[in-house]
């Protein structure tokens, strides 16, 4: 699959030049291998007895992420996106409830939508009932990269993980800003004059309210004591650096909160939004991490590496 992410909007003409953006809560449920180191006894091939032996044992456990995801609104909406089913930058901002480190970290993904209604929108190429969009389908794409070349990685003994992705699809439902410019006409003398209040201008941006749906994914794992991954035909030889899946699912939701300000976009910038978000998120000695791959932020966003000193 193609870096597709979840691109929020679908438009409707702009009024404006000036960028907003949108905020969303995010959260993805999956399953993961969580590995520990053991101490461990055990009986060689040739019989000698190793006692106390540091090795390697994993297991399936449940984590989550959660937080929220950050994109360019439709031109339509003041923002700077031109259409929703392009690969549009977003930015994530998680954390992760098995990290005892209780970190936040900040990760550049892409997103893309479309959006649909079930009355009949075209016919030739007149729209008709354009009015009448209510479900959404969108993906996205969330880089399971860091920077960090160890062991301990986001998620565990990930440290292979250099070009690994979540993908998420789903289904959901879309929202409408309609926007009203209105002018007021007086006709007549100062005793019989009449005054007429007109509506001069009507813009309606849409935008994605909710999505949710499953996620995929996998990262690369190799053992700090020994490697534990087998081949199914081969039981006898380990695999080296090799993966385990992250299936789960997802769900976003337009935060309200955060992305309106009296009906009208809060945010015109990610910097700003990102501020907003990271007085949310943090509580106590928590620390942002930029992702490794630098070049994928937003204009505006600095790579810095750790903040909140």
């Amino acid at each position: 699959m193609k870096k597709s992410l979840i691109a929020l909007f679908v438009a409707a003409f702009c009024f404006s030049s000036m960028a907003q953006v949108l905020v969303y809560d995010f959260s993805a449920s999956f399953k993961r291998l969580d590995v520990k180191q053991v101490t461990y006894s055990y009986k060689k091939a040739d019989g000698v007895v190793v006692k106390n032996a540091k090795m390697d044992s994993p297991k399936v456990v449940s984590d989550k992420f959660t937080g929220y995801m950050v994109m360019d609104a439709c031109e339509k909406c003041e923002g700077a996106m031109e259409e929703s089913t392009d690969n549009n930058v977003v930015v994530f901002y998680i954390t992760r409830s098995g990290d005892k480190a209780k970190n936040i970290y900040r990760a550049a993904g892409d997103f893309s939508a479309n959006m649909f209604g079930a009355k009949p929108m075209l016919r030739g190429q007149e729209v008709v009932n354009g009015d009448k969009f209510t479900d959404a389908a969108g993906d996205f794409e969330l880089p399971l990269v860091w920077g960090q070349d160890n062991h301990v990685g986001f998620l565990g003994l990930d440290n292979l993980s250099a070009d690994n992705y979540l993908y998420g699809q789903g289904y959901g439902k879309v929202s409408k800003l309609t926007t009203v410019e209105k002018e007021t006409i007086t006709e007549g003398d100062d005793c019989d004059g009449t005054t007429t209040t007109v509506v001069t201008n009507e813009t309606t941006c849409w935008m994605v309210k909710t999505l949710s749906g499953s996620v995929v994914g996998h990262t690369e794992y190799t053992g700090i004591c020994n490697d534990f991954l087998f081949d199914v035909c081969d039981p006898e030889t380990p695999i080296m650096d090799d993966w385990a899946p992250l299936p789960g699912t997802f769900t976003l939701k337009l935060n309200n909160a955060l992305t309106f300000n009296k009906k009208a976009i809060r945010f015109e910038t990610f910097a700003e939004a990102e501020e907003a978000i990271f007085q949310k998120l943090r509580k106590g000695e928590k620390y942002v991490f930029a992702p490794q791959h630098e070049d994928s932020l937003p204009e505006g966003l600095e790579p810095s590496q750790p903040w909140g000193e």
